[in-house]
């Protein structure tokens, strides 16, 4: 029993780093934000790598059910491991998915835009981060966060001068206080017209930012399985 114990941790294990670096260790960088520590610079260095490792990731799960599709005690070790890979692998879409659902105040409407720019994000668990700190402000009304031009804009409850003044240096500090730099872009007050034009603006930016989000080529939601299709060409 202790062996067989100690041979499926193993192989998790195994499975669990394959995983890690196919997400670009989006995992590890997730578990860093928790603790504030910003933004660690993982998907720099693997991003380019991922649909490489993804495509590989893929083929070795294709070998390992091959051999154990006729050997049905093997599936006890195949599945969870398969169901690992696949979590890690997948993080980064799962957490993006997770950071479009854009909690909007019910009946509240902008009385400001408010943009800045934040220095430091370097994948999609860095921008889940920044989003928990709008999403903490209760002035906040709508909230898009730009991985590639490292850039927040939010609609605000409050006018410019109110924000200026309460909101701004309190928002400054809890994005600097999770590990990032944010600076003032754009603050204004925003009209009606203003107003339906840049949440609608910010929701087809929603879905059009999916693979930017997470380091991905172009493609729309089809851009994972394209940039796996590019791995296993290359």
């Amino acid at each position: 029993m202790l062996l067989t114990l100690m041979d499926g941790a193993h192989r998790m294990a195994w499975w669990s780093a394959i995983g890690l670096l196919s997400s670009s260790c989006c995992a590890l960088q997730l578990m860093l934000n928790a603790l504030n520590f910003g933004c660690a610079g993982f998907n720099t260095v693997l991003g380019p790598l991922r649909p490489s490792l993804c495509a590989l990731t893929l083929c070795l799960q294709g070998a390992v059910w091959f051999t154990a599709i006729d050997k049905p005690f093997q599936l006890l070790y195949v599945a969870p491991c398969t169901a690992m890979a696949a979590v890690l692998t997948l993080l980064p879409e799962i957490t993006y998915l997770w950071i479009s659902r854009t909690p909007e105040v019910a009946g509240g409407r902008g009385l400001s835009s408010l943009q800045l720019d934040v220095d430091g994000m370097g994948c999609v668990a860095c921008t889940k981060k920044v989003s928990e700190v709008l999403d903490s402000v209760p002035q906040v009304v709508k909230r898009e966060v730009q991985l590639e031009q490292k850039r927040v804009k939010a609609l605000l409850s409050v006018r410019s001068e109110d924000a200026r003044e309460d909101v701004l240096p309190k928002l400054l500090q809890s994005i600097a206080d999770a590990g990032f730099k944010a600076a003032l872009a754009d603050l204004e007050d925003v009209n009606e017209a203003t107003n339906v034009e840049t949440v609608e603006a910010s929701n087809a930016t929603v879905e059009l930012s999916c693979c930017e989000g997470s380091m991905l080529s172009g493609g729309g939601s089809a851009g994972l399985p394209l940039s796996i299709g590019a791995g296993l060409l290359s």
